[in-house]
């Protein structure tokens, strides 16, 4: 019953009101690239994950998030990154063409590469996983992408995510107070007086 609740709190909020405060950040093209991490996988609409992988990001992610997110990959062009070990999840990510995200993000650029969302299992945070997976999704989108602009957000109470996009060499671009109505025909957003990384 709770699950069937939360589904329907997530739809009705996509569909009537959503409004979202993000610390915001680009990829310096002078900064760090990055490196790819052999522990790391990546599945696309090409090869998309096994059922063990995509079972094991239901159980994390949620019915609902991955229906969502496993769509995109298989018609939007997204790209699934997931770190195992064994039976258990580690992280994941994801690294999405920028029409994926422009409802809420598309204020910020006409075109990019949205990296996340990121999620660590907490018996694995702070082992340096974060930072590992933010440096393949970096190397991975200068071999995939070229210079195309990598944007990345957290929400702005997310604390350690902030500082593990910082320390990966992503610029603060500004924190965002972001409103979708109306499936998105309705939206605005507004720059917070002060910025992510301040």
């Amino acid at each position: 019953m709770r699950r069937g609740l939360d589904i329907v709190r997530m739809v009705a909020e996509r569909l009537c009101y959503r409004a979202r405060t993000y610390a915001i950040f680009r990829d310096d093209p002078n900064g760090q690239r990055g490196a790819l991490d052999a522990a790391i996988q990546s599945y696309d609409a090409a090869r998309p994950p096994p059922a063990d992988v995509a079972s094991l990001f239901r159980r994390h992610a949620g019915r609902w998030g991955a229906l969502v997110m496993l769509g995109r990959l298989r018609r939007a062009g997204a790209i699934l990154l997931v770190q195992t070990d064994g039976a258990e999840l580690v992280a994941y990510g994801w690294l999405q063409p920028w029409h994926c995200v422009r409802r809420e993000f598309g204020f910020l650029s006409h075109e990019g590469v949205c990296l996340g969302p990121y999620w660590t299992n907490p018996a694995w945070r702070g082992r340096g996983v974060y930072g590992r997976m933010l440096g393949h999704s970096l190397a991975m989108c200068r071999e995939r992408f070229g210079e195309t602009p990598l944007y990345i957000w957290a929400r702005s109470e997310n604390v350690a995510s902030v500082r593990g996009i910082e320390r990966a060499g992503f610029a603060p671009v500004g924190t965002f107070r972001v409103v979708t109505a109306l499936a998105g025909l309705v939206r605005y957003h507004v720059r917070c007086a002060s910025t992510a990384g301040a």
